[in-house]
């Protein structure tokens, strides 16, 4: 069965002009606006949030900065020690073990 040419543009003409109907009959959403006092009690929590979350990446940054330098340290006691590096450093109870034996297959 053979399609002629013009029966394609026709559908493909129908085709977009209902995409276009259905994109101009959408209502725009409604918007809801704060009266003014609402709105400067909204820009104050948010720039509370935004202060809080600058202090809590200043904190993520002091944790990994004090993190780094204990791994450091240790480092150095297994030099000083005349450890292999090998040896392993818990930060939490700082003390080291031997690695973990591998097990044979």
């Amino acid at each position: 069965m053979k399609v002629s040419n013009r029966y394609i543009l026709l559908i493909s003409l129908l085709f977009t002009l209902c995409l276009c109907a259905l994109a101009f009959g959408q209502e725009k959403p409604k918007t809801y606006t704060p009266n003014e006092n609402q709105a400067l009690r909204l820009k104050n929590k948010q720039l509370e949030a935004l202060l809080a979350k600058d202090r809590l990446d200043a904190a993520q940054k002091a944790f990994q900065d004090s993190l780094k330098a204990l791994t450091d340290e240790a480092e150095l006691v297994k030099k000083e020690q005349g450890w292999s590096k090998e040896v392993q450093f818990d930060p939490n109870t700082t003390q080291f073990s031997e690695p973990p034996k591998e097990q044979k297959k």
